[in-house]
């Protein structure tokens, strides 16, 4: 039973409410996702200006916070959804479960990265160079381990053009780590941030860093592929390996850093808060396309496939990978916004050694 010590709040009648008091009862805090019912400002129709709508929501999201007592939200979500992340106990869940301005209430969770290192490779096929003007225009946005803006898949190439005037993306800087800067992004690298919160920094390995900066290499190779500079020379130490490009080599590239390492690579992933705020600042920042290698539960419309419909009802076109479960389970994010992508490969670099008076021996070589 909860213990209810009378509170008094006055509501917009002006009329004195007993309202029960959620502090220090029951089960430790922990982080979960708030979801109120209607869309974030994608979603809204009218010509009341998106500004008025989001502190309208913010309004609201203060006075739901306000029954049970909660903290600072960590986040806020207005543009592709209207929500929040805060730590509740399980009293103030079930309380703002029950809440009829709610639609969702939920636990943080962490989620795999989407990964093909173990697959096997379909083909030797040497990286085509690109031509034309792929993407060019276009700003496609990751949400993954972040970027090495250093990479020579991402110089600037001639065929950019300007800026995409509907784009207000920025590049933030990143105090806890003092080998970035908003400096690191270019013409290329359009926007930058990160989110931790949710996996929480005590939770990071040793070697990890509080900026968009990857240090993992999971988001830097995705980015590559999608958007990487067309005819990037190739090279493994005196190797030569051809020339490279990504599919759209003239899109701009924006990075929202929400997956990260922890000492055990077991617990490697990205937190669903994350996930949920590099969403809605993507939203809200206008790329055009939006790509999320990461994993997780299938047949679930959860917090983070609402915040795709948001990002869809925004125009922007979605895309996520379908997770590594295919032989157990169906393919995660379900949701008919999504372009759920799967069975991706890569070739695989092949070599020989060569033994005087021995065999050949043929395979994978880095």
């Amino acid at each position: 039973m909860l213990r209810e010590s009378l509170v008094v709040l006055l509501t917009a009648a002006g009329l004195a409410v007993a309202a029960p008091s959620y502090a220090d009862e029951g089960s430790e805090p922990t982080l979960h996702l708030v979801t109120l019912r209607g869309p974030g400002t994608t979603g809204h129709r009218g010509d009341t200006p998106d500004a008025l709508v989001a502190a309208r929501m913010r309004t609201e999201q203060d006075a739901v916070l306000a029954t049970v007592d909660a903290p600072t939200p960590v986040y806020r979500w207005t543009s592709a959804l209207n929500g929040f992340a805060v730590s509740l106990s399980e009293e103030q869940h079930d309380a703002l479960a029950a809440d009829p301005r709610v639609a969702l209430v939920e636990d943080n969770a962490v989620r795999p990265l989407a990964d093909v290192a173990a697959a096997p490779a379909t083909s030797a096929t040497r990286p085509q160079r690109q031509r034309g003007n792929g993407g060019a225009g276009t700003v496609i946005g990751f949400v993954d381990t972040g970027i090495d803006p250093a990479s020579p898949a991402f110089a600037v190439g001639p065929r950019l053009g300007p800026e995409p005037r509907s784009f207000v993306g920025t590049c933030t800087d990143a105090p806890e780590d003092p080998s970035w800067s908003a400096a690191d992004c270019s013409a290329k690298i359009a926007a930058a941030a990160s989110f931790v919160e949710g996996f929480g920094v005590d939770a990071l390995r040793s070697a990890a860093v509080l900026s968009p900066r990857d240090t993992d290499g999971h988001g830097t190779q995705v980015a590559s592929i999608a958007a990487g500079t067309a005819d990037t020379p190739v090279r493994s130490g005196p190797h030569r390996l051809g020339r490279f490009s990504g599919v759209a080599p003239d899109a701009r590239i924006a990075v929202y850093k929400a997956c990260w390492s922890a000492p055990d690579p077991e617990d490697d992933g990205c937190a669903t808060a994350d996930l949920v705020a590099a969403i809605d600042r993507a939203t809200a920042a206008g790329v055009d396309v939006l790509n999320l290698a990461v994993g997780g539960p299938s047949g679930t419309i959860d917090t983070v496939e609402r915040a795709l419909l948001g990002a869809t009802e925004a125009g922007v076109v979605v895309t996520a990978a379908a997770g590594n479960d295919g032989a157990d389970a169906y393919a995660a994010h379900p949701a008919p916004w999504v372009i759920t992508v799967g069975a991706a490969t890569s070739p695989l670099p092949t070599g020989a050694v060569l033994t005087r008076q021995g065999p050949r021996l043929t395979g994978a070589m880095a």
